[in-house]
Order: C-alpha cells, then sequence, then structure tokens
C-alpha cells in the first residue's frame, strides 16, 4: 500500500466530507476572487498539522498554501478512487429488419 492509501485510511467519513466541502468551497471563492479564502485555508491547514504535526506549514506563505491546498486534492481523489462503483453492463440491441 501506498503511503497515500495510508494516509487516506485514517480519515472518516466525516472528516472526507468536511475537507470535500472545504475544496469545493474555497474552488469557488478562487474562481470569483483569484485568491484563497481564508477559512477554508484555517480548516485545511489544521487538518495538515493534526496529520504531520512535524512539517509545520506556514499560513502566510503562498506555496505552503498551495502545497496544503494541492496534498488535499490528491487526497479528493484518491477517495474517489476508493468508492468508484462498478459501471452497468449495457446489452446491445438487436436490429430491426
Amino acid at each position: 500500500m501506498t503511503d497515500l492509501k495510508k494516509i487516506s485510511k485514517t480519515f472518516t467519513e466525516t472528516q472526507k466530507k468536511l475537507i470535500i466541502d472545504t475544496l469545493k468551497q474555497n474552488d469557488d471563492y478562487t474562481r470569483n476572487f483569484s485568491h484563497h479564502k481564508r477559512e477554508c485555508i484555517n480548516i485545511l491547514f489544521a487538518e495538515w498539522h493534526r496529520l504531520f504535526p512535524a512539517n509545520k506549514q506556514d499560513v502566510n506563505c503562498t506555496s505552503c498554501r498551495n502545497a496544503v491546498i494541492k496534498f488535499f486534492k490528491t487526497m479528493h481523489i484518491e477517495w474517489d478512487t476508493e468508492i468508484e462503483k462498478p459501471k452497468k453492463k449495457t446489452r446491445a440491441k438487436k436490429s430491426k429488419k
């Protein structure tokens, strides 16, 4: 198992939903105002520091903010692949003669 998979397993469904909603809210805000929403950044940084207490990131650092957001977007992709539903099989239609 890769490190990302191990990390993704540590989140509860409630935490996953919070992070996904926060990322969506931040993306919408960034699209309108071209910078990150402060409340969203604070939530993501709190989760980051809970996961990696030894790797402190500075909220005022632009590249740190981008790194934290990129990490959680990667986690979101990881969670989506875990939940992937099997596709329904379709039957071939009979041609009418």
